[in-house]
């Protein structure tokens, strides 16, 4: 939202909910001339009463009250309204469990984002889990019988319920397969969201090492090799898996005098805050959140 704008319009509601008093009988929905409602101006500024209620109430941007007050850490402690779902159908439950563990009394654990991906396997995604749980199957226990959790949309052929079941290992995508036959230009990014998918999955470490102890095929695009062999070892890291031998070959590291170096002369972005070692090391720069799947 242009910042000045809302600040601007912002300022006599604000002045209203300081004074303990609602401009008029349209309540929380009474809107600014850009669109911005009297609910999102109050939780922007942390200025929600304590008998708020109206958290599903959406922004001219389709972000509900309740997600706003989640980024500004200002949600009651007794809140239980999880199912609210933002414009693109994910719910406070969903992004919550991508930051930090659900609360102890959390029982939500088969509701769907948009894709189909319940709150279940996104807290194993994410590592987010419950005391004393450690992967999805454990979540059976919390969540249900297998045939009540809600399977996810999956874009790959497998079946969706093979967290009970073991895959045929020799059907898996590799990191060797997802870089053959490459002909389109997006042929790498539809097989990298592929192999993704079936490595959180398949949660059997036999497969997952499977999955990534053949190294890469080299690629036109230069950059390809580097990534994968970064993405393998924050990946191995994050599911204690033994990182292979290949991820440190020389292809796998940019030259210092390769753009996306510290030390080079071409003014490519900074390192984000949030870009693992394992890029670092390598002179390639990434977002913290390139391996979710949502």
């Amino acid at each position: 939202m242009p910042f000045e704008t809302f600040k601007k319009e912002a300022e006599p509601f604000i002045e209203g909910l300081l004074a303990g008093t609602l401009p008029d009988e349209r309540g929380w929905g009474l809107l600014t001339k850009g669109g911005y409602s009297l609910a999102q101006i109050a939780a922007r500024n942390d200025l929600l009463p304590e008998d708020f209620s109206a958290w599903s109430m959406m922004d001219h941007n389709g972000i509900p009250v309740a997600h706003i007050a989640y980024e500004r850490g200002t949600l009651p402690n007794c809140f239980s309204e999880w199912e609210i779902r933002n414009c693109i159908g994910l719910s406070l439950a969903h992004l919550w469990v991508k930051e930090k563990p659900l609360p102890p009394d959390f029982n939500l654990w088969t509701l769907r984002d948009r894709c189909g991906y319940n709150v279940a396997e996104m807290a194993c995604i994410h590592r987010h889990m419950p005391p004393g749980i450690t992967d999805f199957r454990d979540l059976v226990n919390i969540a249900g019988t297998p045939k009540d959790i809600v399977s996810p949309l999956l874009p790959f052929p497998y079946s969706t319920d093979s967290w009970y079941q073991n895959p045929d290992i020799d059907k898996l995508p590799s990191i060797r397969s997802i870089t053959t036959d490459l002909v389109r230009d997006d042929d790498f990014h539809i097989n990298w969201g592929n192999f993704l998918d079936a490595f959180y999955l398949y949660r059997g470490k036999e497969f997952r090492e499977y999955m990534i102890k053949e190294p890469p095929l080299n690629t036109e695009d230069e950059s390809l090799v580097p990534f994968l062999g970064a993405s393998v070892a924050v990946l191995a890291r994050h599911f204690d898996l033994s990182v292979p031998d290949w991820t440190f070959d020389p292809r796998c590291y940019y030259p210092e005098d390769d753009p996306y170096s510290p030390y080079s002369s071409v003014k490519l972005p900074k390192p984000f805050p949030d870009t693992p070692p394992e890029f670092l090391e390598r002179n390639y720069y990434i977002t913290g959140d390139f391996l979710y799947r949502i």
